[in-house]
């Protein structure tokens, strides 16, 4: 904690503005770490995509992820170095193949690292952060398993860690111990925002609530039209849809659990 002591005017008393610091470590050695040790061609999502590949693509595909990560690349330069260019008709490549399908590659890896690397920084910060919450991307593309878990809160370590699906947008958040938990009588601050794809929101919306906003349309595109109806009459929540080990209920069993919402 530092203070400095705020210039006083005649016949004012003096005030003191704190400044609390919490000294952390800083998160670039656990993303070199998990650059280093992750291997995220062998992943749920990616190992048989991956196990298509022979040994030296897949070594150089590796490598490729690993070097722009470090290097501080886009994910599109990332996917230009392992298909190639279009200038040179993507014979400067790594591997010849179907861009979508790359490009959904590397996106799902770079993900998968950065949650990695996330969990590693929030382990050794464990003296402020008590866990994390899993946050989705508000808009019409996020997947109806990243929606229900919006805003969901686990033990550090523990959970659904994105990515969850190919091409999973989701990320860790760090939940940090309150300012009382930490010792200091003061109230918490007011709430931060977050992206959605109509602008900043509030930071306490979760995706349960802001597709309730939507159109019918675009509910029922998320959840299908049965489980649209009984969202938009509140019979049901998106966190009803799963159960705890992250399998969905089929519409028999939603319906055997939620009589009277269908």
């Amino acid at each position: 904690m530092t203070g400095t002591l705020a210039p006083v005017k005649p016949g004012r008393k003096p005030t003191i503005n704190l400044e609390i610091q919490f000294p952390t470590h800083s998160p670039a050695p656990t993303m070199v770490k998990a650059i280093v040790d992750t291997n995220p061609m062998s992943g749920k999502h990616l190992k048989s995509w991956a196990d298509k590949l022979s040994t030296d693509t897949k070594d150089a595909v590796e490598a490729a992820l690993r070097d722009g990560l470090a290097q501080g690349k886009t994910t599109d330069q990332i996917v230009r170095s392992i298909i190639g260019t279009k200038a040179n008709k993507y014979t400067d490549g790594i591997m010849q193949g179907s861009r979508k399908s790359i490009d959904a590659m590397v996106r799902t890896a770079i993900n998968h690292v950065h949650n990695v690397a996330a969990q590693l920084s929030y382990t050794e910060n464990e003296d402020v952060i008590k866990g994390w919450k899993y946050l989705s991307v508000l808009d019409n593309r996020t997947t109806r398993f990243c929606a229900a878990h919006d805003g969901k809160k686990y033990k550090l370590g523990q959970g659904p860690i994105p990515p969850n699906h190919v091409r999973c947008r989701s990320l860790c958040q760090p939940v940090t111990l309150t300012m009382r938990e930490l010792g200091v009588d003061v109230e918490e601050g007011t709430s931060l925002t977050r992206a959605s794809m109509d602008g900043p929101v509030s930071g306490d919306i979760t995706y349960d609530t802001w597709l309730k906003g939507r159109t019918v349309a675009e509910q029922d595109d998320l959840l299908g039209k049965a489980r649209g109806a009984a969202f938009r009459a509140g019979k049901i929540r998106l966190d009803d849809l799963y159960k705890n080990d992250g399998r969905e209920y089929t519409l028999k069993e939603l319906r055997a659990r939620h009589p009277t919402a269908f």
